[in-house]
């Protein structure tokens, strides 16, 4: 399984393929989405930056996302 994140006007969306098939989902809809950076070290951990909205972080690939609690807002 092939899973990608992608930052976009509307936040970050999630796309996974599974044999033929590309399902998308949104799963960060807070803002504009401005960068994703991933863990080296462990993939599943993932960050995102929004608009307007701060920094978000995921420990499961992306599928969810909770806030980091940074004091800034924009990214």
């Amino acid at each position: 399984m092939t899973v990608l994140l992608a930052a976009t006007s509307d936040g970050i969306a999630r796309i996974t393929e599974s044999g033929d098939a590309w399902s998308v989902e949104a799963v960060l809809d807070e803002g504009r989405g401005q960068c994703i950076a991933l863990d080296p070290g462990d993939p599943r951990r993932v960050f995102a930056g929004s608009h307007g909205r701060g920094v978000w972080r995921s420990g499961d690939g992306g599928a969810s996302f909770e806030d980091a609690g940074l004091p800034a807002d924009d990214v």
